[in-house]
């Protein structure tokens, strides 16, 4: 029953904001950020860190929440630790940047399949 229930609760619609409406906002102007771009910078920063190779980001409403999912797929030989320590920053920084305090975060770890092939240069 858990599998099933995990397997329905990554398959529900969730929807992506654009723009988010930041502290600072009144009658007198809005101040906006561009939601897409701010997740996707992260995870751009968080796939620099050694190990990861890829990285993608986006800000998603779910549930009635303000989500910010980064996802990063590792190299198999990754060490764990670095990895953690460089999401906790780059998700710090994040937060910091949007300035909202009801922005929750997800990140998700996915272990590549193989290593990498290197590029040969005759």
């Amino acid at each position: 029953m858990g599998l099933g229930l995990s397997w329905l609760s990554r398959h529900l619609p969730r929807r992506g904001t654009g723009q988010l409406r930041l502290t600072g906002s009144d009658a007198t102007g809005r101040l906006t950020a561009d939601a897409k771009a701010a997740a996707a910078t992260a995870a751009k920063v968080l796939a620099q860190t050694p190990g990861i190779r890829s990285g993608s980001g986006r800000i998603v409403l779910d549930r009635g929440q303000l989500v910010a999912e980064l996802t990063a797929t590792l190299e198999p030989a990754t060490d764990l630790d670095a990895v953690r320590a460089a999401a906790e920053l780059t998700a710090d920084d994040l937060h910091r940047v949007i300035g909202r305090d009801d922005l929750h975060h997800r990140i998700e770890l996915r272990v590549a399949r193989g290593t990498k092939p290197t590029s040969r240069v005759q």
